[in-house]
C-alpha cells in the first residue's frame, strides 16, 4: 500500500471538492481527529455530502470509490440529543455507482507514478451528473419523508432512524413508535439473541424516549 500516494490523491480530491463549495469535516473517533467527508449547505436545514475512500490497496495502483448523501440538521440534532453524542454523518447516502445506469458499485483505479488528474476529472463529471441529481431529489425533506414511507430503494435501507424521527418531528409520534417496533420485529426474525443485543440498543432507547414524551404530553392535556 502506498500511503503517500493515497494521501496525495485525497488532497487532490479535496481541492476539487472545495472548488465546488464543499468543505471537509472531521470528527474525533478513538481519540483521533478523522475525516468524515465533504459537506455543502443546500438550504438552512440540508447539506449535501460526498466521501472519497480507498478499499483496494495494491503495489501499482489503489482502488477508490465515492459516496454521496444528504444530511438533515433537524434529524441529526434530534438524534444527537437522544443519543447524548453528536450525530455527525449524513442521514442517508449511496454509492455513486448505484445512481448510474449500470447500478453497480463504483470503483476507480488510480495508478502510481501516473497523472491521475484525468481520472479525478472524470469522477467529478459523474458526481455532477448523477450525484447532483440525488442531491436535488432529496434536498426537500418532504420528498425524503415520502420516499421513506414508500420504501424507495435508495433511502429505505437507512430508514430505521430517519422515518420514526420524521414522524416525531411532524407530530405523528404513535406512527413513529409503530415504525420502530416494526423494525425491531423484522430484526428479531433474522438475528440471534446475541446479534440483536447491541443492534437493538439504540432503537430501544429511541422507543423509550419517544414513549416518555408521548406519555408526558398526554398527562398535560387538559380535558
Amino acid at each position: 500500500m502506498n500511503e503517500k500516494f493515497e494521501r496525495t490523491l485525497k488532497k487532490e480530491f479535496g481541492i476539487i471538492a472545495e472548488s465546488l463549495g464543499f468543505k471537509e469535516r472531521k470528527h474525533f473517533f478513538l481519540n483521533k481527529l478523522r475525516p468524515i467527508g465533504y459537506f455543502k449547505s443546500l438550504t438552512p436545514n440540508v447539506s449535501a455530502f460526498m466521501s472519497f475512500r480507498f478499499f483496494g490497496h495494491h503495489k501499482l495502483y489503489s482502488e477508490a470509490t465515492v459516496e454521496v448523501g444528504i444530511k438533515y440538521n433537524d434529524i441529526s440534532e434530534f438524534l444527537s440529543n437522544l443519543m447524548k453524542e453528536e450525530y455527525y454523518s449524513s442521514n442517508t447516502f449511496e454509492n455513486l455507482g448505484c445512481l448510474m445506469p449500470q447500478k453497480v458499485f463504483l470503483h476507480e483505479n488510480f495508478y502510481v507514478d501516473t497523472d491521475c488528474g484525468p481520472v479525478l476529472s472524470q469522477l467529478f463529471d459523474k458526481i455532477k451528473q448523477y450525484g447532483y441529481e440525488y442531491y436535488e431529489l432529496l434536498k426537500n425533506e418532504d420528498n425524503f419523508f415520502k420516499l421513506l414511507q414508500e420504501g424507495y430503494p435508495l433511502v429505505d435501507e437507512k430508514s430505521e432512524f430517519n422515518l420514526p424521527v420524521l414522524y416525531y418531528l411532524k407530530g405523528e409520534k404513535q406512527k413513529g413508535l409503530a415504525c420502530i417496533e416494526n423494525e425491531i420485529n423484522k430484526r428479531n426474525q433474522r438475528k440471534t439473541d446475541e446479534e440483536l443485543l447491541e443492534e437493538n440498543t439504540k432503537s430501544l432507547k429511541l422507543v423509550e424516549s419517544v414513549n416518555d414524551q408521548v406519555s408526558s404530553e398526554q398527562k398535560n392535556i387538559v380535558v
